[in-house]
């Protein structure tokens, strides 16, 4: 129902509700939390205010329970996509996740990855992802070292 629907208020609802599920979960949410990921990457395409809102406090709790290296080939498809608004969306979401999580749980492989990816769209069009991913590229650099 959050990537399907097209009535906005009962996306944002179903949005809230898997957020919750998420957030009570925690650690048991985590094998339901890859595929709930990508659907949530995906609805980011909404230009609805209340659903992109609902759709990153729902992505914060959904990914609690996943590590980067789980997260990878999701985030780095969802930055590769052509739509603007997943790409400043998933930026957004790297940067608040380089800045909350613990640095030592980076393998340097994924760094690479993501920095790679978040170089090439800081040469984007849109101003908004190329902030984004600057934003996400300066935490990463600075959790680092």
């Amino acid at each position: 129902m959050v990537g399907k629907d097209t009535n906005v208020v009962n996306q944002a609802l179903a949005t809230q509700c898997l957020m919750g599920l998420a957030r009570g979960l925690k650690k048991k949410f985590s094998p339901f939390a890859s595929s709930c990921l990508s659907v949530i990457l995906e609805t980011f395409k909404m230009e609805n205010l209340n659903v992109v809102t609902a759709l990153r406090e729902a992505i914060d709790h959904v990914s609690f329970p996943l590590s980067l290296d789980q997260m990878q080939e999701d985030l780095l498809q969802a930055l590769e996509n052509e739509n603007p608004s997943i790409k400043a969306e998933t930026a957004s979401f790297l940067a608040r996740v380089f800045a909350t999580r613990s640095p030592t749980l980076y393998n340097k492989n994924v760094i690479k990855a993501y920095a790679t990816a978040l170089v090439s769209t800081a040469n984007e069009p849109d101003p908004t992802v190329r902030d984004n991913s600057c934003e996400a590229l300066g935490v990463l650099l600075r959790a680092n070292g």
